[in-house]
């Protein structure tokens, strides 16, 4: 016979059985009286009313959101076959919305410190005209301060423009407009980059960035380059080995004296080497050329164009701008075997004139005067 506690709960339409949440099927629930409503303790969420259902398993109406374990799924083949089970997620540290956020904002920490340095967000006006002008071993830096006055920094490196003021390596700061960056390498590369720098009680506030590059080289008196190519009638002049002939200067080298050259002749190998298919007039010119300026000797490499009978031949030598005698033309061009004791000769080179060479150091039993190459049709010099 039902009990009367059956007849009781019938007539008021009271469910029976054990409550459950409807989206876990834990039975560990409470009721919320501030907000009303039922919160699961396993699952932490909240719903209207528990779900009911007989013995071990609940009926039909249950909800089934999430998979359970064994022991916890209903009874009932039927209800078992039309769910998909999934294991409830107990253990949330945060919700997906929270972690979101708090990852945006670290990264706007983040963001927000390197845009900062990098002078992304500053109000701070950045100098300008900033520019540079490369010399001899060094570069003249100038610039114009914001119109607040605000310090500059300077940082450069010899690979890349510094990103931050801590790349690089560091060399101006203050409020000047210029600056002289010496002791450089002429050849070389180096990069620049400038920002207005305010001190905000403490905290150092940088501008956004300018940069400039340069690479410093020296320039000679009449326009020669550290190192260079000698060109003569529309071309490259060639060695005899099939190089092009380069030329190496000396910033530091000067003209000499008559006697200064003389003593430097005496005591160079150049005119000793034998003339051979692979060792022509060009290269016993570049030889003594650069040998002169390595010892602080300012040299001339001299093209020039001889006419032979019917014929036009080229030949090279060189010439130095003595303080005493003024412009004087060298010829060391050694002989192919037989030779004096010094082949260092001195020539007077006059377009349609006679090339005849004269030695500088006479050896017994030689003529000091050499014999006509040809006449002079063209000349051509290359500091």
């Amino acid at each position: 016979m039902p009990k009367r506690e059956d007849e009781y709960r019938a007539g008021t339409k009271e469910p029976r059985g054990r409550g459950l949440c409807p989206f876990c099927g834990s039975s560990s629930i409470y009721y919320n009286e501030y907000f009303k409503s039922w919160r699961c303790a396993r699952c932490e969420k909240s719903f209207p009313s528990p779900s009911y259902g007989q013995g071990k398993g609940f009926g039909k109406e249950a909800r089934w959101f999430g998979k359970t374990t064994a022991g916890e799924r209903p009874s009932g083949e039927a209800l078992i076959k039309d769910r998909k089970w999934k294991r409830p997620t107990t253990h949330r540290i945060l919700p997906s919305w929270l972690a979101v956020l708090l990852v945006i904002v670290i990264l706007g920490a983040i963001i927000g410190a390197a845009g900062y340095e990098l002078g992304w967000f500053s109000k701070i006006p950045a100098p300008s005209n900033f520019d540079i002008v490369s010399e001899d071993r060094q570069i003249t830096l100038s610039w114009t301060l914001n119109e607040d006055g605000d310090e500059v920094l300077i940082r450069f490196s010899t690979s890349n423009y510094p990103a931050s003021s801590e790349d690089g390596t560091e060399l101006y700061w203050g409020t000047g407009t210029s600056y002289v960056h010496s002791g450089l390498i002429n050849g070389a590369a180096y990069y620049y980059t400038i920002w207005s720098v305010r001190d905000a009680e403490g905290t150092l506030l940088y501008s956004q960035s300018r940069h400039a590059s340069g690479t410093p080289v020296w320039i000679g008196p009449d326009g020669e380059s550290e190192v260079e190519d000698v060109f003569y009638q529309g071309g490259y002049v060639i060695g005899g080995d099939g190089h092009r002939i380069e030329l190496i200067n000396n910033p530091d080298a000067e003209d000499p004296t008559w006697d200064e050259l003389r003593s430097f002749l005496a005591g160079d190998e150049t005119d000793e080497q034998a003339y051979t298919s692979s060792f022509v007039c060009a290269d016993f010119a570049e030889m003594l050329h650069n040998n002169a300026e390595e010892a602080g000797i300012r040299a001339v490499y001299v093209s020039i164009s001889l006419q032979v009978d019917s014929e036009s031949e080229l030949h090279a030598l060189n010439a130095f701008n003595t303080e005493d005698m003024g412009l004087i033309y060298i010829d060391d061009t050694g002989t192919v075997e037989y030779c004096p004791c010094s082949a260092d000769k001195i020539v007077t080179v006059q377009v349609g004139e006679e090339y005849i060479p004269e030695s500088i150091f006479p050896c017994q039993g030689w003529s000091s005067t050499w014999g006509s190459l040809g006449m002079v049709a063209d000349i051509c010099i290359q500091w």
